[in-house]
């Protein structure tokens, strides 16, 4: 099953979305195809996004590195990107990893949300 972004909303300037499938980097041959900028465009990394993980059977290398180099993108240029609700899986493995201590990674929506609004209001 290959991974699938699904574009929930846009809530008070944050994207919103959900990833389903196997998180994997496999078949990417360059960054023209980023599944980020297909779906958003080219300026979705100076946004505030919001990834739902609830949904993701599984991730490999692969795709941890894709998660590692889409954070960075989002703080070079100045985004912000939060994981949150990972399956039983993902959170187990990212935690293995130690990426919770490079990725931002909520446990709930609302907590992520929270984050969020906590960012914008400079609490």
């Amino acid at each position: 099953m290959e991974m699938r972004l699904l574009r929930r909303d846009n809530i008070d300037g944050v994207e919103r979305m959900e990833i389903s499938g196997e998180v994997t980097r496999n078949g990417w041959v360059s960054d023209d195809q980023d599944p980020l900028v297909q779906l958003y465009g080219g300026d979705i990394y100076s946004q505030r996004v919001m990834m739902n993980l609830s949904k993701a059977a599984y991730i490999d290398s692969l795709g941890v590195d894709w998660l590692l180099k889409t954070h960075r993108r989002f703080q070079k240029a100045g985004g912000r990107m939060i994981l949150h609700s990972p399956s039983e899986f993902c959170k187990q493995l990212l935690q293995m990893m130690r990426m919770n201590l490079v990725l931002e990674i909520s446990p709930t929506e609302t907590a992520a949300a929270e984050a969020m609004h906590e960012e914008q209001h400079g609490n």
